[in-house]
C-alpha cells in the first residue's frame, strides 16, 4: 500500500514540474500548451489510486541532480513491474504513462498508454494521450497509429484539446492548411480568456493562412467557448495529502522511498522542521542498507 502512495505522489510531482515548464516556456509553443492542459489528468490518475486530494511534489526540474532522476526512474521501474504482475489496473497504467511522458520517456509512455487503452478501448481521452505520446516519441511526426488515435479522441469529444492541437499540427505538415486552421481556431474558442498558449496558436494560424492563401475573415470556430479550466488543488488539499502519507509511513516505517517523498513534500509546504525529521528517517534507513 505504501508503494502505491509513493507512486501517487510521484505522479503528482509531475503536476508541479509541468506547471514549472509552462512558466519557463513563457506560455509559448505546443509544449507549453499541453503541459498546462495535461495537469488535471495527472491529478485525476493519482486521485483514483489514493482516494485523496492531489499533492504536487517539488518540481523534478528544480532538483535537477542525477540521483533524483535515478530515484524517479527506479520508482517508475518498480511501478511498471507491479503492473506487469497486476496488468488490469488501468489507473496504474495511466499513472505510469503520464509520469513517463513528463520525464521524457516518450516511447515507454506510449507503450503504457497503449496498455491502458486495451483496458478501455472506448475512452477518447486515453486515445488522445496515446496519440500525443506517439507523436512525441516520433519527434513530431504523426504516423497512422497516432492519427487514428487522435481522430478517435476527436470523435468521442470534439473539445478534446490534445486532439484539436495535434490534428491541426498533422494537417499543417500535410499542407492541408484550411483544416489545420479550423482545428486551431476551435482550440482557441474553448480556451480560457487570456490563456498563455493563445498567441502561439494565433501565430500558427496566420502562418498557415499565408501558406495556404486563406482569408482568415472566412474562418469561424465551430465550438462554443468555455468559461475556465478546472481549478487546481488547494494548499489545504495538499497538506491533507502529505499528512495522510506521514500517517501511513508511521504504520510502515521501513519504506525508504516513502520517507524521501515525505521529506520533499514537507519542504514544498515550507515545513522545514518536519522535512528535517523525515530526512533523519531517510538517513537511518539508508544506513541499514
Amino acid at each position: 500500500m505504501i508503494f502505491w502512495i509513493a507512486a501517487g505522489l510521484l505522479a503528482l510531482t509531475s503536476v508541479a514540474g509541468l506547471m514549472l515548464a509552462v512558466r519557463r516556456a513563457g506560455g509559448r509553443g505546443p509544449v507549453a500548451i499541453f503541459v498546462a492542459l495535461a495537469v488535471p489528468g495527472i491529478a485525476l490518475a493519482a486521485y483514483g489510486f489514493l482516494g485523496a486530494p492531489d499533492m504536487p511534489d517539488q518540481p523534478h526540474a528544480a532538483r535537477g541532480d542525477i540521483a533524483a532522476r535515478a530515484e524517479m526512474q527506479g520508482l517508475l521501474g518498480e511501478l511498471a513491474r507491479r503492473l506487469e504482475a497486476d496488468p488490469t489496473r488501468i489507473d496504474g497504467w495511466l499513472l505510469l504513462a503520464r509520469a513517463r511522458l513528463k520525464v521524457g520517456d516518450y516511447r515507454e509512455a506510449a507503450e503504457a498508454f497503449a496498455r491502458a487503452r486495451t483496458l478501455a478501448p472506448d475512452n477518447g481521452e486515453i486515445a488522445g494521450e496515446l496519440g500525443e505520446a506517439l507523436i512525441q516519441a516520433a519527434n513530431g511526426t504523426v504516423d497512422e497509429a497516432a492519427r487514428a488515435a487522435l481522430h478517435f479522441a476527436n470523435a468521442k469529444d470534439p473539445r478534446d484539446a490534445k486532439a484539436l492541437f495535434y490534428l491541426g499540427h498533422d494537417a499543417a505538415t500535410r499542407s492541408d492548411y484550411a483544416t489545420a486552421i479550423q482545428y486551431w481556431a476551435n482550440l482557441i474558442a474553448i480556451s480560457p480568456e487570456g490563456a498563455p498558449w493563445i498567441p502561439d496558436l494565433q501565430a500558427r494560424i496566420v502562418a498557415a493562412a499565408a501558406a495556404g492563401k486563406i482569408d482568415l475573415a472566412t474562418v469561424k470556430p465551430t465550438l462554443e467557448p468555455i468559461e475556465a479550466l478546472p481549478p487546481g488543488p488547494s494548499r489545504e488539499d495538499i497538506r491533507a495529502m502529505v499528512q495522510g502519507l506521514a500517517a501511513r509511513l508511521e504504520e510502515n516505517p521501513d519504506d525508504l522511498a516513502g520517507w524521501r517523498m515525505l521529506a520533499r513534500s514537507w519542504r514544498v509546504l515550507g515545513e522545514a522542521q518536519k522535512a528535517d525529521e523525515a530526512d533523519v528517517r531517510v538517513k537511518t534507513l539508508e544506513a541499514k542498507q
